[in-house]
């Protein structure tokens, strides 16, 4: 089999492999359409847009317990190659070989079947963690912007730091910060943000708790810690001593940025806006778990504080919480968690 590497006359990369067809012996039986049974030119498009930039920039092999080169880790290499047809190992990848692992990953991940604004996000998602970008596409409805958001979260799921998303804007565009004046605009805000707004004053209460479980002084459900985090500058408050209901509500409009909530439907965006602000990595890991389901997201939440050991100290509270939760979705189910709660 020849490979040759080449440039199509918009410039972008292409492999053009001319002599795969008189050896059938290379043909795929697997569901990977057949890629080394069939002469394959990739046109220009989304594929390329993510695959290029690859071949270029991270050609270098990296050594360890899961070798990689081009982005390609051995372990992947045997689950699109089992036979080792293309390379049996990624030492020996070339980019021609790298973009047939790749194109098998794009019809794996059936890029090619979905709108050209989500092509390239589903296929990159899908590239690092394809669960999460099957999860993605399912709940954000082929929604561009809704997908970034989403598959953000999802990926960051795994994460030991709170997702850093802030940034996501329309079709996952970067964003601008959201500053003291503009709580009204907040994505996604309006009356979910406003409704979810009371319902976070309402659990965590105006009251200053001067050492929150041991994390320092925290108001509204905010951790000195916090305001720190979102707010550098002081711009809205010095200390949360300082906060009060406006302030509070600018601080939760930069959270229900960073968290992606504003580009979910309701109720979901309200229950993981309260959830992240309460334990992000326990949003991470509902979110992860429930498919979209607000239901689902509750449950597991529910199991995993549970699961920690401050829940014999707080975890009355937490569980009244998470049952006026629950009474948003207006679901059958939602009664089953409150009668556990």
């Amino acid at each position: 089999m020849r490979e040759e590497i080449c440039r199509s006359a918009s410039g972008a990369i292409f492999v053009n492999y001319t002599s795969v067809r008189k050896n059938p012996s290379l043909s795929n039986g697997n569901n990977f359409a057949g890629m080394l049974g069939e002469q394959m030119q990739t046109a220009p498009g989304a594929f390329d847009s993510v695959v290029d930039p690859i071949l270029l920039k991270r050609s270098r092999y990296v050594q360890g317990d899961s070798p990689s080169r081009f982005g390609i880790h051995q372990a992947t290499l045997r689950d699109y190659d089992p036979h080792g047809k293309v390379s049996e190992h990624v030492s020996q990848l070339t980019p021609a070989k790298a973009r047939l692992i790749y194109q098998r990953i794009w019809d794996r991940s059936a890029a090619a079947e979905l709108p050209s604004e989500l092509q390239a996000l589903h296929f990159e998602t899908y590239i690092r963690r394809p669960q999460a970008a099957r999860s993605a596409l399912q709940q954000s409805a082929g929604a561009a912007d809704a997908y970034a958001a989403i598959s953000s979260a999802l990926l960051a799921g795994g994460k030991k730091m709170p997702l850093r998303s802030d940034q996501i804007g329309q079709g996952g565009q970067t964003a601008a910060p959201v500053m003291a004046s503009s709580v009204s605009a907040a994505r996604g805000g309006g009356r979910d943000f406003e409704a979810a707004a009371r319902i976070i004053m309402k659990h965590e209460g105006r009251t200053l708790v001067r050492n929150d479980n041991g994390m320092g002084p925290s108001k509204y459900g905010i951790l000195q810690s916090t305001l720190q985090e979102y707010d550098p500058k002081g711009e809205i408050a010095q200390s949360v001593e300082q906060l009060d209901d406006e302030k509070a509500k600018q601080m939760y409009a930069k959270i229900w940025q960073r968290s992606g909530s504003g580009n979910l439907p309701y109720p979901l965006n309200i229950i993981h806006f309260d959830t992240y602000l309460h334990r992000p990595r326990t949003a991470m890991e509902a979110m992860n778990a429930s498919g979209g389901d607000p239901m689902k997201y509750l449950e597991t939440r529910q199991t995993s504080l549970r699961g920690l050991k401050s829940y014999r100290t707080f975890g009355v509270g937490w569980e009244r919480r998470i049952g006026n939760l629950a009474m948003l979705a207006g679901s059958p189910v939602g009664s089953e968690i409150r009668k556990r709660v």
